[in-house]
């Protein structure tokens, strides 16, 4: 959830930068993991992973890149990537 957050508002702030009115409205479309962790027998997982999100935020869509590794206290860290901003069927970079 905390990652959904924090993507969430980084999009919001990518639109908001070059206008007048803020937009409250944001979905994430999709999350596909583009590289998985492995999964031992003993349990857990092992190695980094990562997604990439795809947000619609009024209309305009962003795909980001979260990258995941396992945290020294036992928990997980992440990155995000610049976004990609999809606009009609091509891509560019913001």
């Amino acid at each position: 959830v905390t990652v959904m957050l924090v993507v969430a508002d980084r999009a919001a702030a990518d639109l908001q930068s070059g206008t007048d009115a803020p937009c409250h409205d944001r979905t994430i479309r999709l999350v596909e993991v583009l590289e998985a962790p492995t999964f031992p027998p003993s349990g857990g997982w092992v190695g980094p992973w990562t997604e990439a999100w795809t947000m619609d935020r009024c209309g305009q869509s962003f795909r980001y890149v979260v990258e995941f590794t396992a945290a020294d206290d036992g928990g997980t860290d992440y990155r995000l990537r610049d976004p990609i901003k999809r606009t009609g069927t091509g891509a560019t970079p913001t």
